[in-house]
Order: structure tokens, then C-alpha cells, then sequence
């Protein structure tokens, strides 16, 4: 019988650290093992239960649960199994008193059991489900759904409308077909939002992960697009809605890559920007926003610490550091990634729980919120047309959106006409006419003026020019030069000429006979690439910069404990030559930063 032994390994090796101010350290009750997921329905209640990382079957230890429903102060503890002998536990709490249990082991005994003290007693149900159980979720006392590993006909998903006393099972038409021998559901990637539940199939023999949703409680089921995670140790799940939601992919490696879906898991894309480091494992949201939180490794300073996206990973900001860590290799024979296994679970913006030690639990509550409320004002600037003869006409369309999390007020965006570029007004072109869907754009000293901008929400300033002149290129820009909040990551007006915030925009039209020609959107500030050679590397690594001329830029090597061997600063293209005969063979890190924005791979050294 296939056991699930090796996805219950879920735990974080670090060392222990003091966290942030906010974040404060339970005094759990002691426990033979250590704890393995929190479930906690509120600020005031955490129930959690524990398990070994590596089970010792010569001497197992117990499997028990604690629970507090005071925040903290006080604990409940009590015995599940009295030794672990490959057993798996899911527990769902309704509220602080009422919870679900779900247990099983490798001999095929599985329970299904509830409580309604807050762990002191556990009621044994009537079902013992027909298959190795994953999730159980109730939304009130009578309507529930469990669902199971497949089958032979299928997928085993179960519902009830009594309180868990009789199940139904699901016919196979309401759900997707899947390979029984290949597929299961994965353990606590289950999520419910309202009506909706979302839940996470995994193939061991493609490495696939596929998300199938239901938007009636259970009883009706769609499967999504497919996309290929190869490890149940790289899928985590995090959905704000019915439809947004997000995944990373990869977790552990270099090609680590954050996915999107807008239509419930139907697709995904693939996020547009950079992830800010290796991610260490868990990805969460702010509840009610599209704001999403992961943790990732400074490999640079040893630490965790937490970054947020509320664009789909095209930008992560709002860096929050959470303190250090050290790299295990206890969970990377079963294909898991050698840093974090944690748990942390955002219940608003100033209320969490979190996991981030083998054996600790912390918990935040504060009036700093963990995701600093800060806008993030960008700025976006297109033509209308490829191409525009001499005496034409031509618009510009800017736009401004706030990408932060709270409201940006008090916004000015200079965008001046370009008669007033030049001398005596002899430009190229000739102001017409300028339109604004919110606040007042200036003409005549180029200020578009905007009282208050929601986070999430954008506002469209539209400009008409007239072509007066040929065979000169134009370069038209604008910047924010003004907000009452400070930006996440820019500064109003302190533009030199060129992007280089996202608050920055421009662009340049190609002048040639009788027509200028116009890029398809504005220039951002990018960072520059570097690419390595070879990989392993015996004697030199070549590390190839391909960098503007005004971006200074940084080497540095490090060792597998963070020591820097090798340091390098520079400010154009080329080749940089970095002699390594003198290293230990061993796993490496070159950090490249420029721009403010941070790059690093692993390279391996093999003489």
C-alpha cells in the first residue's frame, strides 16, 4: 500500500533566532516530536499537531496535538497515536472549539473523527473513509466534503449534509478524469473560499500539478490547465478569489518561477518579473486583497525575510525581514529543496501565525502591519501609432496605477507639452488638446494633478499632438514628481533623463524622411543580465555583463556558509574572468546586483 509518509515531512531547519519585535515566540507545551502544521481560524486559537521529520521506526515517537484558544497563554495537549508509525493527520478546526480529524497509516486503518471541547474528547464517525484520506472542510455543522486518494473508478471525493454521520460519494461524472495509477490529491493543498474549493492533483509520473475547482461546495468539479512542477515538495496554493491566484513553481531550484491564474486555474501564465531570491517555501495573501506574501532566502545576509506581489509577481516589494537560517540536507533524498519547510498562515495584515523553527510557533499581532501599507505608484506611456507622417496627428495615452496596498494621495505627474521643450516653442510638435478620466492635467505648466489614487485602482491621461517638423527624433517623458506617502520603490521627481523607477516613463520617436517612428510602449528601468560559464567549472568562471553604461554593477562569490571569496565592481559590458583554482570543490553562489535589484545563481566547482 503506498504510504504518505514522505509528504507529511513538512519542517523547517533553522537555527534558533530571535524574530522581529512583532513576532512573538510561543511557549507551546513539549513535545516528543515537532509541530507540523498550524491551523489557526483565529488570532486567539492555533491548533497544531506534531510529527517527526525522519520517522525512527526502532524508537518512534508519539503523535499529539496542542491547542490554545487565548492566544497563546494557555495550551491544551493530548495523545493521537501513541507511537508514529508512518501515520498522517490532518486536523480542520471550525472554530475554537469544533475541529475535524482526519488520520491514517501504511496498514490502511483510516478515522474520521471530530470534537466539540477543544480536543478534550474526540468522537469516532460512522464513515472510515475507503481510501487514504487528504482534506476534510466543513463549512457549517451539517455540510461538509472529504476527499480521498483515488480509486479504481476515480478520484474519491465525499459530502454530507448531516454533520458528518452519513457520506455520499460524488459520482465520477461531476468529476475530471484523471490515470487512478498516477494521480492523487495533494496533503493540506485544499483552499475554500466561500463556496468555492480549490484542490491540488498531483501526477507522479509527469510531475504535473493540476488545479480543479468547484464553485458549489463540491458537488460539481472542473479541472484546470496542467503545468509541470515535478516535486510534491514544490506546490503550494494561494487563491484571493474564485479566480485570482497564484503558485510558485520550482521551490528549491534556479529556475524557481512564480505562475498566475485569473480564471480559476482554466490557465496560468508565467509572472513577468524576477523573483527577489530563492523562495523558502510557503505563499499566502492578505485576506480580501490581491496581495500575496512568500518568503525567500537572503543568501547573501543568511536571513529569511517576506516579500509581497499585488500584480501577479511582475513586482515584489514591502521586504519585511523575518531573522536567520541554515541549509539542511535531511529532506533533499526525497526531492524537497535544502532550506525552509514553513507554515505561516495571514489572517489580515496585522494578525499571524507562523512556523519558522523545527520546534517554535510565533504568532503577530500588532498594529504595524506585517505588509508595510504603502503605495506604489507606476507609470505607463504608449502612442497610437507605428508610424506618423509630417503634419499628422498623434496621442499619447499615460497611465498611472498604484500597486501598492493602501491609497496614494496628493499625486503629481509632470508631463510637459512639447512646445515647452524647446526654445521659443520651436518643436517638433504642437500641443492640441489633453484629456483626464480622474484629476486635472495643467496644459500650460505640464502637472497632471490627481487628489487620491486606491490601491489597485489606475487613472488615464490621453495627450493630442500635432507634427510640425520631420527628421528629428523626440523624446517625450514623465515622472511622479509628487505623493504625500513615501513609495515603496521610487522617489517623486528625480528623474535625469532617462527611466529608471517604475514611476518613470519615455520614450524615444525615430526621426526619418518625412516620418517618425514610435517604440510599441515605454522604457522601463531593467535590470542588466549576466550570464555564467561553465557550470561546474574546473579552473575560471566567465561571468558575461550586459549592462547599460550608466549602471555600475557588483560581483560576489560566495561559499556554502556565506563566506565571500571573490568581489568585483564595474560599470560596463564585457567579460568578467574569475580565476577559482584556488577554491574547494563545493556549491557556490555568484551574486550580481545593479539597479538596486539583487541576481544570484549556484555554480558548482570541480576540479
Amino acid at each position: 500500500m503506498r504510504t504518505k509518509q514522505l509528504c507529511a515531512l513538512s519542517f523547517v531547519l533553522f537555527a534558533t533566532f530571535s524574530l522581529s519585535a512583532q513576532w512573538v515566540k510561543q511557549n507551546v507545551p513539549s513535545t516528543d516530536a515537532a509541530p507540523y502544521y498550524l491551523a489557526t481560524p483565529d488570532i486567539n486559537t492555533l491548533w497544531t499537531w506534531t510529527r517527526e521529520a525522519v520517522i525512527d521506526t526502532a524508537n518512534p515517537k508519539k503523535v499529539e496535538f496542542y491547542r490554545t484558544g487565548d492566544g497563546g497563554k494557555t495550551y491544551r495537549k493530548g495523545t493521537i497515536f501513541p507511537i508514529a508509525t508512518g501515520q498522517f493527520i490532518h486536523i480542520e478546526p471550525m472554530n475554537g472549539r469544533k475541529a475535524h480529524m482526519l488520520t491514517a497509516n501504511n496498514t490502511g486503518e483510516y478515522t474520521f473523527q471530530r470534537t466539540v471541547d477543544s480536543g478534550a474528547t474526540w468522537q469516532m464517525m460512522p464513515l472510515q473513509p475507503p481510501t487514504y484520506p487528504n482534506v476534510v472542510y466543513f463549512w457549517d455543522d451539517n455540510n461538509g466534503i472529504l476527499a480521498c486518494d483515488p480509486d479504481s473508478l476515480g478520484m474519491v471525493v465525499l459530502y454530507t449534509t448531516d454533520g458528518g454521520n452519513t457520506f455520499q460519494r460524488l459520482p465520477q461524472t461531476n468529476l475530471p478524469k484523471i490515470n487512478a495509477a498516477e494521480e492523487f490529491g495533494l496533503i493540506n493543498e485544499f483552499q475554500v473560499i466561500g463556496n468555492t474549493i480549490f484542490m491540488v492533483i498531483f501526477n507522479f509520473a509527469t510531475g504535473e500539478d493540476n488545479y480543479w475547482r468547484s464553485t458549489d461546495r463540491g458537488r460539481n468539479w472542473t479541472a484546470g490547465a496542467r503545468f509541470s512542477n515535478h516535486s510534491i515538495f514544490t506546490t503550494r496554493i494561494a487563491f484571493s478569489d474564485s479566480n485570482n491566484g497564484m503558485v510558485l513553481r520550482g521551490i528549491g531550484t534556479s529556475t524557481i518561477r512564480p505562475l498566475y491564474t485569473t480564471d480559476g486555474g482554466a490557465s496560468w501564465q508565467e509572472a513577468e518579473g524576477d523573483m527577489p531570491s530563492y523562495a523558502a517555501w510557503p505563499i499566502d495573501n492578505v485576506p480580501g486583497t490581491n496581495t500575496f506574501v512568500s518568503m525567500f532566502q537572503d543568501t547573501v545576509r543568511q536571513t529569511l525575510y517576506t516579500a509581497a506581489t499585488n500584480d501577479f509577481g511582475k513586482t515584489w516589494n514591502s521586504r519585511t525581514n523575518i531573522g536567520p537560517y541554515i541549509l539542511d540536507s535531511t529532506f533533499v533524498q526525497f526531492g524537497a529543496p535544502a532550506i525552509v519547510f514553513s507554515n505561516m498562515n495571514i489572517l489580515s495584515n496585522n494578525a499571524a501565525w507562523g512556523r519558522f523553527t523545527p520546534r517554535d510557533v510565533y504568532r503577530y499581532q500588532s498594529a504595524t502591519p506585517i505588509i508595510p501599507e504603502k503605495p506604489d505608484l507606476d507609470l505607463e506611456l504608449k502612442a497610437d501609432n507605428d508610424g506618423l507622417p509630417l503634419y499628422g496627428s498623434i496621442k499619447y495615452t499615460l497611465t498611472v496605477k498604484n500597486r501598492g496596498i493602501s491609497p496614494a494621495t496628493g499625486v503629481k505627474i509632470n508631463w510637459l507639452p512639447p512646445y515647452k521643450r524647446t526654445n521659443n516653442g520651436a518643436g517638433s510638435y504642437a500641443y492640441q488638446a489633453a484629456y483626464a478620466d480622474k484629476g486635472h492635467y495643467d496644459s500650460w505648466n505640464g502637472i497632471w494633478s490627481l487628489d487620491k489614487i486606491e490601491a489597485g485602482a489606475s487613472a488615464t491621461a490621453t495627450f493630442h499632438l500635432f507634427v510640425l517638423k520631420n527628421n528629428q527624433n523626440i523624446t517625450q517623458t514623465a515622472q511622479v514628481m509628487a505623493c504625500n506617502e513615501s513609495d515603496l520603490d521610487s522617489a517623486p521627481s528625480n528623474m535625469s533623463g532617462s527611466a529608471k523607477e517604475d514611476d518613470e516613463v519615455g520614450f524615444v520617436a525615430q526621426a526619418s524622411s518625412n516620418s517618425l517612428t514610435f517604440p510599441s510602449d515605454a522604457f522601463k528601468a531593467k535590470t542588466p543580465e549576466f550570464m555564467i560559464s561553465p557550470n561546474p567549472a574546473k579552473d575560471r568562471i566567465n561571468v558575461f555583463i550586459n549592462a547599460d553604461n550608466d549602471n555600475s554593477w557588483s560581483i560576489r562569490v560566495l561559499n556554502n556558509v556565506g563566506q565571500v571569496v571573490y568581489t568585483k565592481i564595474g560599470q560596463s559590458n564585457g567579460l568578467v574572468d574569475i580565476d577559482v583554482k584556488g577554491l574547494v570543490n563545493g556549491l557556490y553562489l555568484v551574486e550580481y546586483e545593479a539597479s538596486g535589484e539583487r541576481k544570484v545563481e549556484k555554480i558548482m566547482v570541480q576540479h
